[in-house]
């Protein structure tokens, strides 16, 4: 009566059970079309299409297989897809992890796409616990071949893990940092320094509070205000000319800083009779080559200058590295010669 009058029996599945149908996305459909295209990575053991996927539940094995799927992926032109991820199995998701997993051709790639587009370079990573846990073998550093080259065209920036974050992990233990941490056999200071190195940067950032870094770290921030950027020390200077028209000579140049300057600075000079029955010289001997002096390595350069005057007598031979663009004086190793008219003095020479 409620069908109505011409309501008929369909006798089809007489002899059968019929169970309500719901056909959800998450399972039928989508679920088997995506693996049908996709390189299944999941916590259980899966007969995937392109062959048995066993399951895999811990951060480290995670990576390591997804590596591996992404390096057999051959054609670019398609797209790379993957399932299976469980946060709870296979640790944090992060733009960071999903580029550490590209290949070594596409990372050189982009490292030429940086250097040719005038990129610099500045990494977060130092001290990050998951770093500290795998990454130690370099310092807590990423991708230090980035910086190997980037670093001698741009100036890179260091940035520390929060330091409130990095002294409650107990990785900051003691003054200054030298107290050895004792799951990794080493202090945090060491991780630090030798992170700085690798990451060759001008600027250094802790990534905290001001005041309870300079209580913790005094004589710390000395050292790594010493380190950061470049610091030049003159090893040597030979005269190799002196008339009074023509003055030449060599200095030895050591920077022991962890990057060079990228800016070009002059070099002049002074001449300061030792008695004060004459007055100063100065002259200009042009670009000091200061741009090629390399962190750690001694190069040699040489200069030479036309002497207005009459020089006689004995004078300090005094330099001074200056920078046009600022229109100031350079500070450079040598603070006992240093004059108070910001020239220091290296050699006496006799006309």
């Amino acid at each position: 009566a409620v069908a109505g009058s011409n309501a008929r029996f369909d006798e089809t599945f007489n002899d059968k059970v019929v169970i309500a149908g719901f056909v959800e996305q998450h399972v039928h459909p989508v679920l088997a079309a995506l693996t049908m295209n996709t390189k299944v990575i999941s916590i259980e053991d899966w007969d995937a299409i392109d062959g048995f996927s066993p399951a895999v539940r811990n951060d480290k094995d995670y990576q390591k297989r997804l590596k591996a799927a992404l390096a057999a992926h051959k054609d670019k032109s398609k797209p790379f897809i993957t399932w299976g991820y469980h946060h709870y199995f296979h640790g944090d998701m992060s733009r960071d992890l999903l580029a550490s997993t590209k290949s070594e051709s596409e990372k050189k790639e982009l490292l030429k796409y940086s250097l040719e587009k005038g990129c610099s370079l500045r990494d977060d990573s130092p001290m990050v616990q998951g770093y500290m846990q795998n990454e130690l073998s370099t310092w807590t550093v990423r991708h230090p071949e980035f910086f190997a080259e980037v670093y001698k065209y741009r100036p890179t920036v260091f940035e520390l893990e929060h330091y409130g974050k990095v002294k409650s992990n107990g990785y900051w233990p003691g003054k200054n940092g030298a107290g050895i941490i004792p799951e990794y056999k080493v202090s945090g200071a060491d991780v630090f320094r030798n992170a700085v190195r690798i990451i060759h940067p001008t600027y250094v950032g802790f990534h905290g509070y001001l005041g309870e870094w300079l209580a913790d770290n005094p004589e710390f921030t000395k050292e790594m205000l010493n380190m950061c950027g470049y610091w030049y020390f003159p090893r040597s200077v030979t005269t190799t000319s002196n008339t009074k028209a023509d003055l030449s000579f060599e200095i030895e140049w050591l920077n022991k800083g962890v990057a060079p300057a990228y800016a070009s600075y002059i070099l002049k000079g002074r001449l300061i009779p030792l008695n004060s029955d004459s007055g100063s010289i100065d002259f200009q001997a042009g670009d000091s080559g200061n741009k090629n002096w390399l962190p750690g390595r001694v190069s040699t350069e040489k200069y030479s200058a036309k002497i207005t005057g009459k020089p006689r007598g004995v004078y300090w031979l005094s330099i001074q590295l200056f920078d046009p663009e600022s229109e100031r004086p350079v500070d450079i190793g040598l603070k006992e010669t240093r004059e108070l008219n910001g020239y220091y003095l290296l050699q006496k020479i006799t006309f």
